[in-house]
């Protein structure tokens, strides 16, 4: 990637446009951090007073060697979020919504991600860990239950696999 990065960086030194270079550097270092989307990278350009037609050139050229892909930036977000920190799927929508990806596609991703057997797994699993925590508390189970919907997953979802663990109000 920094090869690819460093070749491009080169080759629009040639027209001889500081502008432009600034920008390209801008963005190669914002990149290097993590991936990012295009309304991240367009934003930190905006923030470092570029001129809009330059902004243009350096997010097409991004776009072009695959740097800047919202699609990917969503796919990676949310597998990276399942394995480190589980959530549903309302609270994915909103984290990649809030970094200015365009809501049908993180809509259109979410869906063919994120099946519902998956999203009831990770559900499960997190019910578990969660259950001495909460459980053991007064009003433990309403607790745990406002837990797991801060996390982004559905009422329903949460109380079929409450059921499936056999974990009640009275069983508490």
């Amino acid at each position: 990637m920094k090869n690819i990065i460093c070749q491009f960086l080169q080759e629009n030194k040639m027209k001889n446009n500081p502008t432009l270079d600034k920008a390209l550097s801008i963005a190669y270092k914002f990149l290097n951090y993590r991936p990012r989307t295009e309304k991240e990278v367009r934003t930190k350009l905006i923030n470092k007073k570029i001129d809009d037609e330059i902004i243009e050139a350096v997010i097409e050229k991004l776009k072009d060697y695959n740097y800047l892909n919202d699609r990917d930036f969503c796919k990676n977000w949310i597998d990276y979020r399942l394995k480190l920190k589980p959530m549903g799927k309302s609270r994915l929508f909103q984290e990649l919504v809030q970094k200015g990806v365009a809501p049908q596609l993180v809509s259109e991703i979410l869906e063919s991600e994120i099946d519902i057997y998956l999203e009831e797994e990770v559900v499960r699993q997190l019910i578990k860990k969660q259950a001495n925590k909460y459980l053991n508390k007064h009003n433990g189970l309403n607790k745990l239950k406002s837990f797991m919907l801060r996390r982004g997953f559905t009422i329903e979802t949460v109380n079929k696999i409450l059921i499936e663990l056999g974990i009640t109000e009275t069983h508490w």
